[in-house]
């Protein structure tokens, strides 16, 4: 297994919100920012200007000692999938409002087409109080995606981001309900007209739903609320027995893998898209 890092960033960032920010850029705050950033991944990130639930969050993050769970979580999947190469995380925060959306900066973080750098960042949001088991499910989530994208070569598809979002939540925990036949029908559906689409507004549609798609002002694809999620971790398991060997988990994780495909097993891994999880062409 190759160095899974954790780039500690919270403690540095509960110290520049302690700091006043009035005056803008010319504040005590901001200034400390832009002497911090350069010299630390994950800083960037941040809005240095957030209001006191950034602080109160970052303190409650801190408290429940994220960063450790992170790198735990995200050292337990390197190993699990036999994973060489280095991964770096940090644990970011994010403040909604002003240029920062929720919904967009979540969908422009899961679909986006990524630089293979071994780098990734596990957010969270203010006001949502934070839990060790939270933080391990997207220590875990986003540990998959820096490995998938290290190996699978070309650009991003719905089929792709389905695959890779289903094995992140496959691996990391399920954090959006059961899946149903109707979910399942639903999004074999879509994926079966948009599969090698490579249109964000589809990939929002099938992976969050109609309700996020229309919110953004795209054509909804007829999928319940993050019900791409729920079918994708079918997609996910079902493809775990034909990844590259170098993403494959281990013998002694298969037992709870099997457990989980017979609850989350669906007509959709083995009707629609292929139920292999192809990570690269390459090898």
């Amino acid at each position: 297994m190759g160095l899974i890092q954790l780039v500690p960033t919270l403690s540095t960032m509960a110290e520049i919100y302690r700091l006043p920010r009035e005056g803008g850029a010319a504040s005590p705050r901001f200034k400390r920012y832009l002497e911090l950033v350069p010299h630390s991944y994950g800083l960037v990130a941040f809005n240095p200007m957030a209001g006191p639930h950034a602080l109160e969050t970052t303190e409650q993050l801190l408290a429940v000692n994220a960063e450790a769970v992170a790198l735990e979580a995200a050292s337990e999947a390197a190993s699990l999938c036999r994973y060489p190469d280095p991964i770096t995380l940090a644990v970011v925060l994010c403040a909604p409002g002003g240029w920062t959306d929720r919904l967009t900066t979540e969908i422009e973080h899961r679909t986006f087409r990524r630089a293979s750098s071994g780098h990734g960042l596990v957010l969270h949001w203010t006001r949502e109080t934070p839990t060790a088991e939270q933080i391990r499910r997207e220590a875990i989530a986003e540990a998959v995606r820096v490995m998938v994208v290290a190996l699978r070569a070309g650009g991003e598809s719905v089929a792709s981001v389905l695959h890779r979002e289903g094995m992140a939540y496959a691996l990391g925990g399920n954090p959006y309900g059961p899946v149903t036949a109707e979910d399942e029908q639903a999004v074999g559906d879509a994926v079966e007209v948009l599969g090698s689409s490579e249109k964000m507004a589809d990939m929002t549609a099938v992976l969050y739903g109609d309700r996020a798609a229309t919110a953004l002002g795209w054509a909804p694809a007829g999928v319940a609320e993050h019900g791409g999620h729920v079918g994708g971790r079918s997609i996910g398991l079902s493809g775990a027995s034909t990844m590259p060997a170098r993403l494959r988990p281990c013998a002694a994780f298969r037992p709870a893998l099997r457990r989980v495909q017979g609850v989350l097993r669906t007509a959709l891994a083995c009707r629609n898209c292929s139920p292999r999880f192809v990570l690269s062409q390459a090898i």
